[in-house]
């Protein structure tokens, strides 16, 4: 009963992180990219360069699976177009490519080399990051100007006619493969923390009750032992022949205490001449 009352606020705590892990990628998934950027933020660096790659397959546990798809990812390819990627579980997942540039430091130079490879405009969003842009804002046409109606004679004004004006393109979605690989990846990090911190908070729960017990077990065992040592001495002194306690005690301090056997040095010391 006492080991389940004390694991109690361990698990209680586990799955409070669970759940606020889980609502914090749920939220981050439902939120809407946001579109209306500033150019200037296309020349701003990232945090770490980025490789624009064709990716043409990855392995499963099934088998390969064929693939056809441009990403971004933080690693270079090696000489055979291989590189990998954390599946999140302690393991990797190999992917095949048949191009790649970069290294690529600003959001410009991605869109460049994406138009270099004659891609469409279009958003993206750096490996493992929530940061999405457009290059659509680079490419996508200016707004017509407005026209404004003929003025009306003095004498019948007539009602001004509505502005017409070019919509500009919706821009498209961040790949959703790479959303859903940064949820799964944070989610299991969020999970590993919570459950090794639990695993260390009772350990050493534990190893605290076992060395408490064997405390307590070396105390009981030394004061049985200093018991049975008193009780020793003092069936050494009835033997002695019914010597007075000062006496006895006067003798075994004048042969030292180098000379003293276990029970005649346990005997003083329950008598207070000895520590």
């Amino acid at each position: 009963m006492n080991m389940i009352r004390e694991n109690a606020p361990i698990r209680t705590a586990v799955i409070w992180s669970l759940i606020l892990i889980g609502l914090g990628a749920l939220a981050g998934a439902l939120a809407p990219p946001a579109h209306a950027q500033d150019t200037g933020q296309f020349d701003q660096p990232f945090d770490r360069p980025q490789f624009l790659i064709h990716i043409t397959g990855h392995g499963t546990t099934s088998g390969p699976v064929t693939d056809d798809q441009y990403i971004l990812y933080i690693e270079e390819p090696d000489a055979n177009g291989v590189f990998r990627e954390a599946d999140g579980f302690g393991g990797t997942i190999s992917y095949s490519s048949d191009f790649h540039t970069g290294p690529l430091t600003t959001p410009r130079s991605v869109c460049d080399a994406a138009a270099a490879q004659g891609l469409p405009a279009q958003a993206w969003t750096p490996y493992n990051r929530t940061n999405t842009f457009d290059c659509q804002l680079l490419t996508g046409p200016a707004p017509a100007p407005t026209e404004q109606p003929a003025p009306a004679p003095a004498e019948q004004p007539a009602p001004p006619e509505p502005s017409i004006g070019v919509q500009a393109p919706a821009p498209a979605r961040a790949p959703e493969s790479h959303v859903l690989r940064t949820i799964v990846i944070e989610i299991v990090e969020g999970i590993a923390i919570t459950v090794i911190l639990g695993g260390v908070i009772g350990a050493g729960a534990k190893a605290y009750r076992v060395w408490r017990a064997a405390r307590i077990a070396r105390e009981v065992e030394e004061a049985t032992e200093a018991v049975q040592a008193v009780r020793a001495a003092r069936g050494a002194f009835s033997v002695s022949g019914g010597i007075a306690d000062e006496e006895y005690i006067r003798r075994l301090l004048a042969k030292g205490v180098e000379q003293l056997t276990e029970a005649e040095r346990a005997y003083l010391r329950s008598k207070g001449y000895l520590l």
